[in-house]
């Protein structure tokens, strides 16, 4: 296993609910670090997979090679398997060298699946390498890696200093600066050169897109809206993403959402809650068709209970 991979994680101002999963993956993918360390293997490897069962949670491939190098220390040698096929399968090509040089993982290469999935790999990387626009990509993932970095700054200064602290105002203030910066760089691209696929920006830069969008002041999210359909559309943009975004902007226009990735925190009262939705006995159903874990499953991270009754007529279930 290469420390590569501590998955970065960001706590959203906007949306109080994708950051309870951000946060309980990190600490999940955090403590399995921490167990394989104590050769602990078959332990480490079970919670990588608590932290991929989370809903809507944001499995990153580097965190699956992980989970491989720990199934793979442990013996289980097909749950490795499973691992390795996914990143494959996902179109990966910069876990190769890892992979292939990875002392971890000798358990495997006896097996006939390691050639497949090498293979496949050293595919994945011939396409890419055609395709591949990598000064554009790095501008995209640095601008991707700073919209976290500024955030879980923002955090740790808000848990260290408190909510009224100076210097959290300052970090607010810089933030804020860096996301107008952002938001110049991200929207000169795609009013050029349209919504970019992984194919040409790779994953992270393709998701960037999206992560500065999400900041942005609602009228530049709708100018931006059907762009980023006809991308999910084309495979080039993620469909939940695509989701929360429409919430913000239907929370904005209509006071209510339509999938309920939006959930608030009272301060005063220290809990959560949802915001209003829009014909709430089919939204499990738009949740499904977006990629979304049924609504309860995701409010069981806030200690929340989904009752569509609250948010419209009986008559209507």
């Amino acid at each position: 296993m290469k420390k590569i991979c501590l998955s970065l994680f960001f706590l959203t101002l906007f949306s109080q609910g994708f950051s309870q999963v951000q946060a309980q993956y990190y600490e999940f993918t955090t403590e399995a670090l921490g167990l394989f360390e104590e050769e602990k293997y078959l332990q480490a490897a079970r919670l990588y997979s608590k932290a991929f069962s989370l809903p809507e949670a944001p499995v990153a491939d580097t965190d699956r090679y992980n989970a491989a190098a720990c199934w793979s220390m442990a013996g289980r040698i097909d749950s490795a398997f499973v691992q390795l096929y996914k990143i494959a399968g996902n179109g990966d090509y910069e876990m190769l060298e890892y992979i292939n040089g990875d002392t971890d993982l000798d358990n495997l290469r006896s097996d006939y699946r390691w050639d497949e999935v090498m293979s496949l790999l050293r595919t994945n990387k011939l396409r890419a390498d055609i395709r591949l626009n990598r000064p554009l990509m790095a501008k995209l993932e640095k601008i991707y890696d700073d919209v976290l970095l500024y955030r879980n700054q923002y955090q740790e200064i808000r848990q260290q200093y408190g909510p009224q602290s100076d210097l959290l105002v300052a970090q607010l203030d810089l933030m804020r600066e860096q996301d107008s910066i952002q938001l110049a760089e991200v929207t000169q691209i795609l009013d050029k050169r349209g919504w970019l696929g992984k194919e040409i920006v790779g994953r992270k830069g393709n998701r960037a897109f999206f992560m500065v969008l999400q900041y942005a002041d609602p009228e530049v999210q709708e100018k931006y809206l059907p762009m980023m359909r006809e991308a999910v559309k084309a495979g080039e943009a993620y469909p939940a993403d695509l989701a929360q975004l429409e919430d913000q902007l239907s929370i904005e226009k209509h006071g209510k959402q339509l999938y309920g990735t939006q959930i608030g925190y009272d301060a005063e009262s220290g809990r959560y809650y949802i915001y209003p939705v829009e014909d709430p006995y089919r939204l499990n159903e738009r949740r499904s068709a977006v990629g979304l874990n049924p609504m309860q499953d995701y409010l069981n991270l806030f200690g929340l209970v989904w009752n569509p009754q609250l948010y419209g007529p009986a008559s209507e279930e």
